[in-house]
């Protein structure tokens, strides 16, 4: 089994290939959107934390396609 971290294009193709087992992905739309709330907070006068942690999605051939 072969697992990547990065979930770019070319895991998505080794995936649909049979090349890689899973990528680890991270997800730069929901790091956006929390950005944004932290901005907005901030500009509210309302603290946000220190870290903000983002979920990983996990890639696999079952998932590849979404």
């Amino acid at each position: 089994m072969f697992v990547g971290f990065d979930g770019n294009e070319d895991a998505m193709t080794s995936i649909r290939n049979g090349n890689l087992s899973a990528t680890v992905a991270r997800q730069p739309e929901k790091i956006g959107q929390l950005v944004v709330q932290a901005g907005s907070d901030v500009l509210q006068g309302k603290k946000v934390k220190e870290k903000i942690p983002v979920p990983l999605k996990l890639v696999t051939e079952e998932s590849v396609e979404e």
